[in-house]
């Protein structure tokens, strides 16, 4: 290919690559509202961890007893998920109120006790 028809061909990429953009652009329908991303550092209540054990009944997972709560929590709300192998939810303690060192969550749905293999307990507050 000879030089005039190798800057012809760039100059027709480039055009392309422009117009391709400029209409992606086009189509985002961008404003002027707010748009924002950023992050902040987030103290912990509790920053030592806490203790977990189950309740049965049989092979099933009724409860879940959270101990080692930090004073500094008191007042925030406590929820956990039991989760299995893969990290999929498997049964949850609904969100309460934390009031001491130590706290009692009712898991829903029930599962099989084989099938959880990890815990995620979450204090948001206070």
């Amino acid at each position: 290919m000879n030089r005039e028809r190798q800057l012809v061909v760039l100059i027709g990429v480039v055009t392309a690559a422009v117009s391709i953009t400029y209409a992606s652009a086009a189509d985002l329908n961008m404003t002027t509202d707010s748009l924002a991303a950023g992050g902040s550092t987030i103290a912990s209540c509790d920053p030592d961890g806490v203790d977990v054990s189950y309740t049965l009944s049989g092979d099933t997972v009724t409860q879940m007893t959270v101990q080692g709560i930090a004073p500094g929590c008191d007042g925030g709300e406590i929820s956990a998920t039991l989760v299995d192998a893969s990290e999929t939810a498997v049964g949850e303690g609904a969100p309460q109120t934390v009031t001491g060192f130590s706290e009692t969550l009712s898991i829903s749905p029930q599962p099989d006790s084989l099938d959880v293999v990890g815990v995620h307990v979450v204090i948001v507050g206070p």
